[in-house]
């Protein structure tokens, strides 16, 4: 299923992406359930959290690609 999702919103998983990082898609789909179900929830403070989280994590599996490519 994370195979079909990332291929319809177009993320291609080369280095040039944090798909790369062993275990970053599924946690990406994780991440992205957990905001979803927020936003339906109407949950403002979660939905807040939850998108904070994922552009955290986002962030830190770029720089364990950047620094494992240094």
């Amino acid at each position: 299923h994370i195979d079909q999702l990332i291929e319809s919103i177009g993320f291609q998983t080369s280095a040039l992406t944090t798909f790369a990082t062993p275990g970053r898609p599924t946690a990406f789909l994780a991440e992205m359930t957990e905001i979803v179900s927020s936003i339906e929830a109407r949950d403002q403070d979660r939905a807040n959290r939850s998108a904070r989280d994922h552009n955290d994590r986002g962030l830190a599996a770029r720089l364990l690609l950047e620094a494992d490519s240094s």
